[in-house]
């Protein structure tokens, strides 16, 4: 049987009847939706790093509930997708309950050699990107910085407090990349 010749119910029907098959026809469940679920992903924003996250956490999930899934006119990458969105918010979610300070640093740390950056370098970098980034993103980027809450800034900017949430987690991957990128010109 050449598995890259069936269709995705097909496919998701080897999967949950277990089998010899069944990790081969996951996996080009994977190879085949994987590209589409990644320009998803991008078009909400998020950074390279975080829709790999985002799909590893959603890919483990869609593998141990398979079996729920169940053909009733929705394809299985609608079933993928919202797997994913849910995933995504999550991630958000987490993003905006963490302090930037923490979160810009951290994630550098973890993400990056710790010891190819000197603290002197890391400051430049965050500089860098404040400097080149949109306004509401270093707005908000800077206010966090200055100590202020996520009520305060709406406050201070005039803005709801979904969209002060928005602009954080918008700025942070922003910010991540940028830093990221600075890094590589080194």
């Amino acid at each position: 049987m050449v598995l890259t010749e069936l269709d995705d119910e097909s496919l998701v029907r080897i999967v949950q009847e277990g089998g010899k098959d069944a990790a081969s026809a996951f996996e080009q469940l994977y190879l085949r939706c994987t590209p589409e679920l990644i320009r998803a992903l991008a078009s909400k924003g998020l950074a390279s790093c975080e829709i790999d996250d985002v799909l590893a956490n959603t890919w483990e999930r869609v593998f141990r509930r398979i079996q729920q899934f169940e053909y009733q006119g929705v394809r299985f990458y609608a079933w993928l997708r919202a797997f994913a969105m849910n995933v995504k918010r999550e991630h958000d979610r987490r993003l905006v309950d963490m302090p930037l300070t923490e979160e810009v640093t951290d994630r550098i740390t973890a993400e990056e050699d710790a010891d190819a950056f000197k603290f002197e370098r890391r400051l430049d970098l965050i500089r860098k990107a404040l400097e080149s980034a949109p306004e509401d993103f270093r707005l908000r980027i800077e206010a966090e910085l200055d100590g202020f809450t996520p009520a305060e800034v709406g406050a201070l900017y005039g803005w709801s407090r979904a969209k002060t949430d928005k602009v954080k987690s918008r700025a942070i991957p922003w910010i991540r990349n940028k830093i990221k990128e600075g890094s590589r010109d080194v």
